[in-house]
């Protein structure tokens, strides 16, 4: 029997209340992430799936990191996508940027934008304050050549898979307590041999596994800052 080494890695969950010491707000993460969409918004209700066609994404152009993740998977520069080279499996998919706005990211630890006039008026809503800010065609060149990671979902794969482990994640980044319950799911061996990257969408919060090969390509372009990253293993 194998012994299955994978990575979990998850979006920080940013603290509101900006309590703990913690570096990352709301608006850092909107800044780091940006908003994204699918072209096709019923994609996940046909069985089978559809096709989505390409993530349509508003983000800051001011501030572009090598890797960040959409609403279901990693968005990585040309860079990223060439440390992927030889490793079977994995497919890039293209993205559309229309919306780039000037939008810099702020000092870690600094959540001064959330005493001002504007946040008020928008109600903390830092996805509308990024959608309020005019586009900036001057940006267009500073994404060009970035790809989506296509990796399979979870549950459209799980049925051909009979091994499975029930594993258990704690969330240490969680900042409400309330929230802070483990993420729990069945992983199978074979899956994990069989798939270098699984997106897994989990009791409301996306989460993806990596494989050792995968986790150590495209961890030298990962912020800590701005995930949640935990190693776990599974037998069989």
């Amino acid at each position: 029997m194998s012994d299955s080494k994978f990575y979990f890695y998850a979006v920080t969950q940013t603290n509101p209340w900006h309590e703990g010491g913690w570096r990352v707000g709301a608006l850092h993460e909107t800044v780091y992430n940006g908003v994204t969409y699918y072209s096709d918004p019923s994609w996940g209700a046909a069985r089978p799936r559809r096709d989505p066609g390409p993530y349509h994404v508003t983000r800051s152009g001011s501030f572009v990191p090598e890797v960040f993740y959409g609403m279901t998977n990693f968005i990585v520069s040309p860079r990223v996508q060439r440390a992927f080279t030889g490793l079977s499996g994995i497919a890039f998919k293209p993205v559309v940027f229309e919306h780039l706005v000037d939008l810099p990211m702020p000092p870690l630890g600094d959540f001064s934008w959330f005493d001002t006039e504007e946040c008020l008026r928008l109600e903390g809503d830092t996805d509308q304050l990024l959608r309020n800010l005019p586009h900036e065609p001057r940006f267009e060149k500073k994404v060009e050549g970035y790809m989506r990671i296509a990796a399979p979902q979870y549950e459209d794969i799980l049925d051909k898979y009979a091994d499975f482990k029930t594993v258990s994640v704690n969330r240490r980044d969680y900042a409400d307590f309330i929230y802070r319950k483990p993420v729990n799911f069945r992983v199978s061996g074979t899956m994990l041999r069989e798939h270098h990257i699984i997106w897994c969408y989990n009791d409301g919060a996306p989460f993806t596994i990596l494989s050792v090969d995968a986790f150590k390509r495209i961890a030298p372009f990962l912020n800590r800052d701005f995930c949640f990253i935990d190693v776990q293993r599974v037998r069989g």
